[in-house]
């Protein structure tokens, strides 16, 4: 902890990077609860406007009143089952994008302070503005390392959204096999710590080296295999700094 702060008093724009984060962080909730409020706006106009259509069709007197209720129950099953398939996609694809943007901007920032930390120990921070140290490391997350970024945080994400689905299928009928849902929301809650902690080290493997998420994936896997996992823990600053911030 000392460390941590010791890097913070050097490179104070850290903050800055941390704040900038924090706003892009609140802007997008506030555009992602406007779309969909909107799309769920939408949607319900829409499915007025076709029961609307059903209805004027049975007020219609040329419209044969037995061949209407057979083909209007079709009809009506039918959109039911669409309405529904095509729901469950948008709200699949909006709250992919609420997880996949958030951990993506938080990881950004992550990598940034692992980088800063890292030009800090291996001295290449030395007579250098701390500004521009900070800077050149979020330019170099922000373009080179945004791939590895993107992609590690769509594999937290994913499991994050696995999450909320078992969580809602729990509450959503909970006498049903409610102690399968808890067993697996328990599951998948262990899966993602794991992943998270694990990424952390990738991060930094990227932060320092530049390399692909994959590669420094293995890179963090072999220190876990060689150090052991109490010795990582120990020597885990990055996170501590991250946390100040």
């Amino acid at each position: 902890m000392r460390t941590a702060l010791h890097i913070l008093a050097d490179f104070p724009s850290i903050f800055a990077v941390a704040f900038f984060s924090n706003f892009l962080q609140i802007l997008w909730v506030a555009m992602w609860i406007y779309t969909y409020f909107s799309i769920q706006n939408m949607w319900q106009q829409w499915a007025d406007e076709n029961q609307a259509e059903l209805i004027a069709l049975a007020h219609n007197e040329t419209f044969n009143v037995s061949s209407f209720n057979a083909s209007a129950t079709n009809i009506t099953a039918e959109l039911s089952t669409s309405e529904e398939i095509f729901a469950n996609l948008i709200s699949f694809y909006l709250f992919l994008s609420l997880f996949w943007t958030s951990m993506v901007i938080r990881n950004t920032l992550f990598v940034t302070a692992s980088g800063v930390v890292a030009h800090w120990y291996m001295g290449q921070a030395e007579g250098k503005k701390p500004a521009a140290v900070v800077g050149k490391v979020f330019g170099v997350a922000v373009s080179k390392n945004f791939g590895s970024i993107i992609f590690g945080s769509l594999l937290v994400s994913f499991i994050r959204l696995i999450r909320v689905i078992v969580e809602g299928l729990r509450r959503y009928n909970p006498l049903q096999n409610g102690w399968l849902w808890m067993v697996a929301d328990f599951c998948f809650g262990c899966v993602e710590a794991l992943v998270r902690y694990f990424n952390g080290f990738a991060y930094a493997y990227i932060a320092i080296y530049g390399r692909s998420f994959i590669a420094s994936a293995k890179a963090a896997w072999e220190l876990f295999r060689r150090s052991g996992l109490d010795r990582v823990v120990n020597d885990d600053v990055i996170s501590g700094t991250l946390f100040l911030t």
